[in-house]
């Protein structure tokens, strides 16, 4: 299938994790023509932006976007916008602390909040106006499914993951008729080098083995394994496209089946 992107531009920040690298990855496998790298340090950008370059004829720029900063999202779009036009922004970036209600702190709080919340905000108020007097553009917000299904273990997550959905459903109201679409994606258990770390973490507290670990989360969902991270990244290149026009103001679940719920 033709997702119709080829020879567009994109802004992916958090390029270089996990589902953000998935995400370029599947972008450029499209065709993509201009491809700009959000990271918190340039640096950390440089050998995905050459990998990328090595195989295709996209054209890439790293630029530097740290998401507790007020003042990077916006930069970072103008930044991207030395390639050319940005028709397509991906977040798959912003970061939280787990736990509990009396095991996270103000500033816990507040960096989760500055740094997924409002940067997510942040970027669609740089690049959607843009999109908009041009009449087409695509916005996709990795969240999660703490939002769906909430967790002591993660409080801070599932409400900035809530406040995800109800920003881009309220963005949409603004822009749809401008030829600007906006999404989320909510993952869960995606197999990446963040999760990894989590694995390891949650073995020495459990009293476990990575191994056994790993074959509970592979357990509670149908599929009986964890989502890999290229999959997130065609979801989200498909939801970029032209073909995804009528997907609007969704959050759609990517999580092996194991979400209980019906909505």
């Amino acid at each position: 299938m033709d997702l119709g992107i080829s020879g567009k531009g994109a802004l992916v920040v958090g390029a270089n994790g996990g589902i953000g690298s998935a995400v370029c990855r599947a972008l450029v496998s499209e065709g993509i023509g201009r491809l700009a790298l959000g990271v918190r340090t340039p640096a950390s950008g440089e050998a995905l932006a050459q990998e990328l370059g090595s195989v295709s004829d996209v054209e890439t720029r790293v630029v530097e976007c740290d998401l507790e900063d007020p003042s990077a999202p916006e930069r970072a779009v103008q930044d991207a916008q030395a390639l050319g036009e940005i028709d397509i922004v991906a977040l798959c970036a912003g970061t939280y602390p787990n736990g509990g209600l009396w095991d996270v702190t103000d500033d816990d709080w507040e960096r989760g909040i500055n740094s997924k919340l409002m940067g997510a905000a942040r970027l669609m108020r740089g690049a959607i106006p843009a999109m908009m007097e041009r009449g087409w553009g695509r916005v996709v917000i990795v969240a999660g499914m703490r939002g769906r299904a909430p967790s002591n273990a993660a409080v801070i997550g599932g409400v900035v993951n809530v406040g995800i959905a109800s920003l881009v459903s309220a963005v949409t109201k603004e822009v749809a008729g401008k030829g600007v679409t906006v999404n989320a994606v909510d993952p869960a258990h995606v197999m990446t080098p963040r999760w990894e770390k989590r694995i390891v973490a949650m073995a020495e507290e459990e009293g476990i083995t990575h191994e056994e670990v790993v074959a509970k989360i592979r357990g509670s969902a149908p599929v009986k394994s964890m989502t890999p991270a290229k999959d997130v990244g065609a979801l989200i290149a498909y939801l970029a496209s032209e073909r995804a026009g009528s997907i609007t103001g969704s959050s759609i679940v990517i999580d092996g089946g194991s979400y209980p719920g019906l909505y």
